[in-house]
């Protein structure tokens, strides 16, 4: 299982009303990650390096270690300027890609 060998931590620009919606639909799924940020409670948004800054100092991440999943390419492109491993999602075959290419799952 992933969330043992790392630490899951989601980053979402979202609002209030979306938020609550899909932590009820998606509860179960969303019990793998550590914490979930989300611009409208947490005060920060994609891509404003301010966010990702903070997610890494309240982790106590180092950005060359860690891996950011997005399907905005601004965000990966912000990311990256930080040092994070920035992937770009076109799909879920771009994440499992990454994450077998990391000895994360077997592909």
């Amino acid at each position: 299982v992933i969330k043992d060998k790392v630490k899951l931590v989601a980053f979402t620009n979202t609002n209030a009303i979306h938020d609550e919606i899909w932590r009820g639909k998606y509860q179960h799924q969303l019990e793998n990650f550590q914490r979930i940020y989300v611009s409208s409670r947490d005060g920060f948004r994609k891509p404003d390096p301010v966010g990702f800054q903070r997610i890494l100092s309240d982790f106590r991440a180092v950005p060359s270690e860690t891996v950011f999943f997005d399907d905005v390419e601004a965000n990966v492109l912000a990311a990256r300027k930080l040092g994070i491993d920035g992937v770009l999602v076109n799909g879920p075959e771009s994440v499992v890609a990454k994450l077998a290419l990391l000895g994360l799952i077997e592909s």
